[in-house]
């Protein structure tokens, strides 16, 4: 509730969140961080986290309460916003994306504008150097070559860093 206060005060037109919305992976948890995002007055899109899976292949009660929110895209005022699950279940280090995001990505790709500005965001971090970088996180970005990629945003690694892919700012915080 604090950080939602906090974001108001700044009155933005939407808000992503990169995954973990919580440390325990319960419904009840999941229904507190959508109806606290609720109060924010602007549109969160939500990814999630290693800690939203109940253990390595459960992710049931995240799927009940963010339905639709592993690998989508929406648009803000001509930008264009891609989605990505990253997580490897509970997993938090030498992890591999899971086959559906970048079958996913082949799949969707085609539909959208390659010159349109286009932000991605997930939550396990993919510039190069940083810890916890999965394994694959080449491959998929490699998808994304000819796109007009303006910046990428992750989680995960309890750190701000700032790195580079293809001359656009790729950071977690």
């Amino acid at each position: 509730a604090k950080v939602v206060a906090d974001l108001k005060r700044h009155d933005p037109a939407f808000c992503l969140h990169v995954g973990d919305l919580t440390d325990k992976a319960e419904r009840a948890y999941f229904e507190n961080v959508r109806d606290t995002f609720a109060n924010l007055g602007a549109p969160t899109h939500f990814t999630p986290g290693n800690h939203d899976y109940a253990s390595n292949t459960a992710r049931k009660q995240f799927d009940d309460v963010f339905a639709g929110c592993l690998n989508y895209t929406f648009d803000v005022e001509g930008w264009q916003f891609i989605a990505l699950d990253t997580p490897d279940g509970q997993r938090y280090d030498k992890t591999t994306i899971q086959a559906a995001t970048p079958d996913w990505l082949d799949q969707n790709l085609p539909r959208l504008n390659r010159r349109r500005p286009t932000i991605l965001f997930t939550h396990f971090p993919l510039a190069a150097g940083v810890k916890m970088r999965p394994l694959n996180a080449d491959a998929l970005l490699d998808r994304l070559r000819d796109f007009n990629v303006q910046a990428v945003f992750n989680g995960h690694y309890h750190g701000f860093t700032e790195n580079q892919w293809r001359g656009v700012p790729v950071t977690t915080n």
